[in-house]
Parts: C-alpha cells; sequence; structure tokens
C-alpha cells in the first residue's frame, strides 16, 4: 500500500479521475496477487466473485490513501475522493 500512497503523492494536480484510476489499478493488481498467493488464478472465479474482491480490495486502497495522505497533510486529497 505504501506504493500506492507514493504514486499518489507524485501525481500533483490530478483529477479525481486520474486517482480514481490509479486506485483501481492498484487493487486490480492487488488482487491478482493474492490469488496468485492462494494458488489461484482469475479464471478460478465466476465474474461476481472476482469482481467482489476487487470491490472489497479499492475500499481498503482507497481509505488506507486517505488516512496515509491525509496524515501527510495532503488535505485536497480528501476532498477529491470525497
Amino acid at each position: 500500500m505504501q506504493e500506492l500512497v507514493e504514486k499518489l503523492k507524485g501525481m500533483k494536480s490530478a483529477t479525481k479521475a486520474q486517482y480514481d484510476v490509479m486506485i483501481e489499478s492498484h487493487a486490480y493488481k492487488e488482487v491478482i496477487k493474492n490469488l496468485k498467493e492462494a494458488g489461484l488464478e482469475k479464471d478460478d472465479l465466476s465474474d461476481e466473485e472476482f469482481d467482489a474482491l476487487l470491490s472489497e480490495q479499492k475500499k481498503r486502497a482507497n481509505s488506507f490513501a486517505k488516512g496515509a495522505l491525509g496524515a501527510s497533510g495532503i488535505f485536497l486529497f480528501l476532498e477529491l475522493l470525497g
């Protein structure tokens, strides 16, 4: 997650959509990595199961990013994410 925070910090004057894309990309990679560690592939899950895992990971990544960036003094980011 720290890698995500560093990438987001480096995105100066980015739009909310650009932050969302970065968070979604990170979440997707994390879900694939977690599946691989569990000995599974994306194709082993139904689309609904994968989407549920991805949605949960996006929530976690978004929450973590808000907290980490807020603690760093980047309050504008908090406003962008709502």
